[in-house]
């Protein structure tokens, strides 16, 4: 078992709270996100530092939100609030130290996968970036004139995408961008006053670099560069003139790097190192041997951080913590909470989330548990099955996992083959062969799971999944009914090759790249539900968004119809719910409660 069992405390109100799309100000002395204290209920929280790393946090509207409003905090406090719509987007300004916070709006904007990116300028707040129905990037200043207005760039070019957005300097004029060409990928440079681009010169301008950080201060720069046919991290000293610098040091790290900040003094990288379920923080120079491990508590890291002269401010998120802000001072390699939920783990402890590695039929297999030492007499336990496929369980807050888990049911969370953060090798072992590896994972760890509990008269397991997790639910209750008592699917699939024929280009494209399907759309080695579905004779819920863009909830009804034909109801509780959501019901749903109806079915 491993050491790093967490008790979790479910008192205090903010303890449910689920926060999602965190935004820092250009300085990193301001962070805003979204967040739910009930589900789909979605408001924006902010933090302010000053003086000290003691934060004055704000909640600054009521559930008026939805999962796709991006808040961007301003230096001033005042916070931008992008709500998207389906090719119009509105964008508000809210300032939450008024009286009554209220927002108001700055004007629209017609553009298509619209972003906002802070400006280091007092007078030029942001930038929004997005593409026309084209593709053809557009670009947007946010000027305050006294207050915020929208005042397009006159781009010169129109390149076809522009990816990223690194500021060059401290004036909020020059911006560099990559620039996806046929073959490879070009860093430009964007004059955001005149609309003029110009390719960049020296080393950072080799085919294939992209610029990932920068210093606006020192004027350093992180690239990602292809050298001797591998991608490699590069470090420009003072610009884009300078020669690189690489590190070495990385490539023996197992797990993956994901960059996180430059220091103040453009000497230092930041990153994170993901690794089976949980995230570790280290800084490192180019051209060193070392890297040093920066303290902090067990948990999973978000990419969004910010470097200031304060610490290191990430976005931290543990099973007895929702993601939270902390500073990490990286000088004495500590790290300190930037509010009082990241305390609550000091209180008294009501159970415990740790993980184990678990026998598999090829490998041993890491999982996330809840319920204790003891789980696996739980009168109730639950195998989960992530999404993806090329996705995984991660040791952070599951709001999910934790109201299932107080109304008395264990849960297993395993991260079986085709999982990320385990290697290419064990991520790629279901590539042409979707629910034939990872089910047969899953299914030896439930038939040990069922030989273990049989004797002492304990009931059958219980199966839920989603998007692909359900999926492998659906295949895995198919190919042995009898190890379980209900099993509940979210967004789930029939088949590789139906929802194929069902999904957009982009899902299409996604199939084919992973493997899923063949060039034809057809999946020799991956089984249809349907085909099975007179095996799947246990208590039965099926969730789907009515407005599901992944997963279209056709895939949903093709299933139902395949229970109604071929199961007993009489013999057996079946369950179909649309909602009103896209393809996270349990996120974005309005108005049922897929959580409730969940808890009911697995209690009932």
């Amino acid at each position: 078992m491993d050491t790093s069992a967490l008790p979790h405390d479910t008192s205090g109100p903010d303890f449910y709270a689920e926060r999602i799309s965190f935004f820092f100000s250009h300085s990193g002395a301001h962070a805003a996100c979204l967040v739910a204290r009930h589900p789909g209920q979605w408001g924006i929280q902010s933090w302010t530092w000053a003086d000290s790393n003691e934060p004055e946090c704000d909640t600054a509207t009521g559930a008026t939100e939805t999962v796709y409003t991006q808040p961007m905090p301003l230096e001033d406090g005042r916070i931008l609030l992008l709500r998207t719509g389906p090719g119009t987007h509105e964008l508000f300004c809210l300032e939450p130290k008024a009286p009554t916070p209220e927002a108001h709006l700055v004007g629209t904007i017609q553009a298509r996968g619209l972003r906002l990116l802070p400006s280091p300028a007092p007078l030029q707040v942001a930038l929004a970036i997005g593409r026309d129905e084209l593709g053809n990037s557009l670009i947007w200043r946010v000027v305050d004139n006294p207050k915020p207005q929208i005042v397009p760039v006159p781009l010169k070019r129109h390149p076809s995408q522009l990816t990223g957005g690194i500021w060059l300097d401290t004036h909020g004029r020059t911006l560099a961008f990559n620039t996806a060409g046929h073959e490879t990928t070009v860093p430009v440079s964007l004059n955001v006053l005149t609309g003029d681009d110009s390719a960049l010169e020296g080393p950072v301008s080799e085919r294939g670099t992209r610029i990932i950080l920068s210093s606006s201060q020192s004027g350093a720069l992180l690239l990602a560069t292809e050298t001797r046919g591998r991608l490699e991290l590069a470090w420009s000293e003072s610009g884009t003139s300078s020669p690189l610098r690489y590190f070495p040091q990385l490539q023996h790290l197992k797990g993956r790097v994901t960059p996180l900040a430059l220091s103040p003094d453009g000497t230092s990288l930041a990153f994170k190192l993901d690794q089976g379920t949980k995230s570790e923080i280290f800084t490192c120079q180019p051209e060193q041997s070392d890297v040093h491990r920066v303290d902090m508590c067990p948990g999973v890291v978000l990419q969004e951080a910010r470097w200031t002269p304060s610490g290191l401010r990430i976005v931290r998120s543990a099973p007895n913590q929702p993601s939270t802000i902390e500073t990490l001072n990286v000088e004495n390699r500590a790290h300190k909470p930037a509010s009082a939920v990241s305390n609550r783990a000091k209180r008294k402890a009501r159970s415990q989330v740790h993980t184990e590695w678990l026998d598999g039929p090829e490998e041993k297999i890491e999982a996330i548990i809840y319920g204790g030492d003891a789980w696996r007499e739980a009168p109730k336990l639950l195998l989960a099955l992530h999404g993806g496929p090329n996705s995984a369980w991660r040791f952070d807050f599951d709001p999910l996992f934790q109201r299932l888990s107080e109304s008395g049911i264990a849960i297993l969370a395993p991260n079986q083959r085709g999982s990320s953060f385990y290697g290419r090798e064990y991520q790629d072992a279901i590539r042409g062969g979707w629910g034939g590896p990872d089910r047969d994972d899953i299914l030896y760890i439930a038939r040990e799971l069922a030989n273990f509990r049989r004797p002492m008269g304990l009931p059958q397991l219980m199966l839920t999944g989603t998007s692909y997790g359900g999926y492998l639910a659906l295949v895995a209750a198919a190919s042995s009914p009898n190890l379980w008592s209900h099993c509940a699917v979210f967004s789930a699939f029939t088949s590789p090759s139906s929802l194929y024929a069902a999904s957009s280009p982009g899902v299409r494209s996604f199939l084919r790249r992973l493997e899923g399907c063949s060039e034809d759309g057809t999946a020799r080695y991956s089984p249809d539900v349907v085909d099975m579905a007179k095996q799947l004779s246990m208590n039965f819920l099926i969730v789907h968004g009515l407005y599901d863009e992944v997963v279209p909830i056709s895939e949903a009804r093709r299933l139902w119809t395949a229970l109604l034909e071929r199961v007993a109801p009489q013999e057996v509780a079946l369950q179909f719910l649309e909602v009103d959501a896209g393809h996270d019901p349990m996120v974005d749903s309005r108005g049922k409660d897929p959580v409730g109806t969940l808890l009911n079915f697995l209690n009932g």
